[in-house]
């Protein structure tokens, strides 16, 4: 029994795939978007949500602004990222719909490959971005603590 999950994406990612991300001979091997990763980041959070338990994610995954979209949308309750990152995460997590979000985790749940959920994600930032012409008062310029 468990009273919360902690999922780390970075190490989740190298040991699914046998790969060291800071070992120069197989580094371009590591591959955070690769379907196996996705489902069993997918896997992980609908699992705790069946057992109500509170799950979150850290890591480089959870870093992106894009990428901490579709995990919510995936049904992460939390996300743990480095202060910088945290601006562009408060900006892209307040105006995307949970609605938004969980059909981003199905688009890249179909992705057939790393390039096509970089692609859904890419979608996702440009229309973020374009938002920022509309709504440039609460774009994230600077951080708010």
């Amino acid at each position: 029994e468990v009273d919360f999950v902690s999922v780390g994406t970075n190490d989740l990612t190298q040991y699914m795939l046998a790969v060291d991300r800071d070992n120069p001979r197989v580094a371009s091997l590591y591959e955070p978007y690769h379907p196996a990763v996705l489902r069993a980041l997918q896997h992980v959070a609908r699992t705790a949500r069946a057992g109500r338990i509170p799950c979150s994610v850290c890591g480089d995954m959870a870093g992106d602004y894009a990428m901490a979209v579709a995990l919510v949308g995936m049904g992460y309750d939390a996300l743990s990222a480095a202060r910088p990152f945290l601006p562009e995460l408060r900006f892209a997590l307040r105006q995307t719909t949970l609605v938004d979000a969980q059909a981003l985790a199905a688009r890249i749940m179909e992705a057939k490959g790393p390039s096509e959920v970089r692609a859904a994600l890419d979608g996702i930032r440009s229309q973020l971005h374009r938002g920022l012409g509309e709504e440039s008062s609460t774009a994230p310029l600077a951080d708010e603590d």
